[in-house]
């Protein structure tokens, strides 16, 4: 991987990462990894873990990373990855810098997986939290579900912090999209929140803000989590059966 750490990057260059992305493929994962994307073809995903693409991408950024973000494209899922984990390698210069970095990267996500691997995961994310926390707003108000999944998936990494509990519920509450990934957010998101303070969400949840497929993903999703008690778990079983029939 050290043929890529590279101070100016050609299309040329390009070329031959996506050939040695093919020449390392994994066909077998291609195959059972495009089935949990069902929005994407087969022939998309190229085959390649994640632990090889975040290696790839830190051998990138010991070069010029900047350069390297002039030249992905849109033909494979691995190179909206790459361009999200290489620019999570990126030493910013300012906060000014860093959203703009992630304004590039956002159009690019046309999936969940490539917004999930790479929402929130910037070396220098914890740097600049406590602004962006505001700056994120702008995505969840936007009309692409992408866009809307990104903000929602950034603001896991505030979900432990009580000073931003409230805001992320007012947030989720204001969240009017029927695009089934973002409702699988909202829920995924919700289901965290109740397991730091399930008395706040279940207040929450009775007020019956979300639409009824939301509310029975979260439901689910709460369920399912191992950090809720039984006793809260009945309690959600509860209240499904009351808002739903």
């Amino acid at each position: 991987m050290e043929q890529f750490i590279l101070d100016n990057w050609t299309e040329n260059d390009y070329d031959s990462i996506i050939l040695f992305l093919k020449n390392n493929a994994d066909l077998k994962y291609r195959d059972f990894h495009s089935k949990l994307v069902p929005t994407k073809e087969k022939d998309y995903f190229i085959g390649i873990r994640m632990p090889f693409l975040r290696e790839l991408g830190k051998y990138i950024a010991k070069g010029n990373p900047r350069s390297f973000l002039l030249f992905p494209k849109d033909n494979y899922y691995e190179e909206a990855l790459l361009y999200g984990i290489v620019l999570g390698n990126i030493k910013t210069s300012s906060y000014e810098d860093f959203c703009s970095l992630y304004d590039s990267f956002v159009p690019r996500i046309n999936n969940w997986a490539v917004c999930d691997s790479c929402s929130g995961k910037s070396r220098d994310f914890k740097k600049y939290k406590e602004k962006y926390f505001s700056y994120i707003e702008k995505y969840l108000n936007s009309s692409n579900p992408w866009a809307i999944r990104y903000g929602i998936i950034t603001m896991f990494q505030y979900k432990g912090d009580e000073k931003y509990f409230d805001e992320i519920l007012h947030r989720l509450k204001n969240i009017d999209n029927e695009h089934y990934y973002v409702k699988m957010a909202k829920a995924w998101l919700t289901a965290e929140l109740f397991s730091f303070d399930s008395e706040k969400v279940f207040n929450f949840l009775k007020e019956n803000y979300y639409d009824k497929e939301t509310f029975v993903m979260t439901c689910s999703k709460i369920r399912d989590s191992y950090r809720v008690t039984k006793e809260w778990k009945r309690k959600i079983i509860e209240l499904k059966k009351f808002l739903t029939t």
